[in-house]
């Protein structure tokens, strides 16, 4: 049977006025008619790259060989004109930032119903009752009040299933989805994804899904295709690939996803006695901020909870939930309108800030984005210097000494310390977040989403340079995530937050083995299981 897609030998370099990069070496791939094909691997791996030549979205200073047959028909020989028709009636795309696709200026009912129109010899009433039917078969409630709202109005999901629902407008025999769910809540991924998997099967059109996440891929994907550093390694039916990868990359690849099913890592100190004294004690916090010609906004109302010494205490809640607000209010940047924060039997929310000094030197914070919470201007041995300056410790000679051993503890070479955050790639930069926390002798480390902006195999090496300075430290953390499997391997208790109410709360196994809270119910059942589908071999385990 002839391929809808057939890709054999792409080559793809890019040209600037300093250097010429290869981006894609040799690609071949094929995807047939009806057909899922995930298109995995990390940051700079080329796959977002593969995905722009088919769509003939690259910029002029390239070079592309090789060819990408579509129906037969070579993509890279098409004029003007036939790209024009090629792209959206031949192949729909969805990007990872739905804002982008969209006019911020046009109301959405105005957008599709331009779509439509477009397309099909329809009046306009016929064209709203069509855009009506799918936004609603896109899994969007309250269709017809969504056609006034603009994008601004709605939620990062919410305009992911518009975008769909004009890509289903268009019929498009392939759909390339690039990252479409990356940006978004586990509860809320779920239901673009299902959205996408009923368009397939309802059209019999074929997907190129193209993802970072190997739990999706297993889930949504009948092949898959492994690339790395421009290259394909591997590629094959997806089952057989992940029970059974013969690449060294893919095994490495593999191992590393963080999963339900993943060995936990257990804190410095697992047993507490029930009558053990908390190191942090958060009570009765409240907090709300002005709404926008609304009543205000409660972020948090009557969250209470306990971290003591040595343990792991996750804080798990999607987009909005008031897990950020929470943990500004325990560093010390946000106060509580009501309730408190106390740190070893001292209140310190609402001292002012030569007062609490002492006490916010002993709890850091370690950010989602490392290159945005280190100076770009400084090198990594004055980004330390100033952390050591700043606890007390006076002596240049000594503090030379502190650093080598603080770079010695986050697994980093001392070559580093020479070089700038924008040198160094995102796991190093977090290494050296981290280091800069431990600068200061912190009794509680506060971790905001610390790995979900990294690639997979970065992810677990940093989940396990947690680990190990958290045991080798003695310290207590205080996890902010969104991702049960990461909060599964660290947190030895959890607390489920949901609009700014804490909803269930206990040990972690537990609570996510039995929750008993309908929405922890359904974080759970949302989240990608590919060990559901796969057997990993016990040689990558």
């Amino acid at each position: 049977m002839t391929a809808l897609l057939q890709i054999e030998n792409l080559h793809l370099t890019y040209h600037d006025s300093q250097q010429s990069v290869e981006a894609l070496q040799g690609i071949s791939l094929d995807v047939q008619q009806g057909q899922t094909v995930s298109v995995v691997g990390e940051s700079g791996s080329g796959k977002s790259s593969l995905a722009h030549v088919i769509l003939r979205t690259l910029p002029d200073a390239t070079t592309v060989s090789g060819t990408v047959l579509f129906q037969g028909r070579n993509v890279l020989d098409f004029k003007p004109k036939e790209i024009t028709s090629y792209l959206g009636s031949d192949v729909g795309y969805i990007p990872q930032d739905p804002a982008v696709a969209l006019n911020p200026v046009r109301k959405i009912g105005a957008q599709l119903i331009g779509v439509l129109r477009l397309r099909n010899r329809i009046t306009k009433a016929q064209a709203k009752q069509q855009a009506i039917q799918l936004l609603t078969d896109a899994g969007l409630p309250h269709a017809e009040t969504l056609l006034e709202k603009y994008p601004h109005q709605l939620s990062g999901g919410m305009l992911q299933r518009v975008l769909i629902a004009i890509v289903m407008a268009l019929h498009p025999k392939l759909l390339i989805a690039d990252e479409p769910t990356s940006a978004l809540d586990v509860t809320v991924q779920r239901v673009v994804l299902d959205c996408l998997d009923r368009f397939i099967r309802k059209t019999g059109s074929a997907m190129l899904l193209i993802t970072h996440d190997l739990a999706v891929a297993a889930e949504r994907s009948s092949r898959m295709v492994i690339m790395h550093h421009g290259t394909i390694v591997e590629q094959g039916e997806t089952s057989a690939l992940l029970n059974n990868p013969q690449d060294e990359y893919s095994k490495r690849l593999i191992r590393a996803v963080p999963s339900m099913d993943s060995e936990r890592l257990l804190s410095s100190d697992p047993y507490v006695p029930d009558d053990e004294e908390a190191l942090l004690e958060v009570k009765h916090v409240r907090k709300a901020f002005p709404g926008n010609h609304s009543a205000p906004h409660v972020a948090l109302d009557d969250v209470s909870f306990n971290i003591p010494d040595g343990r792991v205490l996750a804080l798990v809640g999607e987009s909005g939930s008031g897990k950020t607000t929470t943990a500004r209010i325990v560093v010390g940047t946000e106060k509580p309108d009501s309730g408190y924060v106390q740190f070893k039997n001292t209140k310190y929310a609402g001292l002012n800030n030569r007062d609490s000094r002492p006490i916010r030197r002993k709890i850091q914070m370690v950010y989602q984005n490392p290159y945005a919470s280190l100076d770009p201007r400084y090198s990594v041995q004055r980004l330390l210097d100033e952390a050591l300056t700043a606890s007390g410790n006076k002596d240049s000679a000594t503090r030379r000494a502190q650093i080598r051993d603080l770079i010695a503890d986050v697994s980093l070479p001392n070559t580093v310390l020479d070089q700038k955050p924008g040198d160094l790639s995102g796991g190093q930069c977090q290494r050296v977040a981290i280091a800069r926390a431990l600068a200061m002798k912190p009794d509680l480390m506060v971790l905001d989403e610390p790995t979900s902006a990294l690639d997979v195999s970065v992810q677990n090496d940093i989940l396990h340079l947690l680990h190990k300075v958290q045991v080798e430290h003695d310290m207590a953390y205080l996890l902010i995530s969104h991702n049960l499997a990461v909060v599964r391997m660290l947190a030895d208790e959890v607390i489920i937050i949901h609009d700014g109410l804490i909803v269930e709360q206990g040990e972690t196994d537990q609570v996510l083995a039995n929750p008993q809270h309908p929405y922890t119910q359904q974080l759970v059942s949302s989240i990608p299981r590919w060990h559901r589908h796969v057997n990993v071999p016990s040689s990558l385990t």
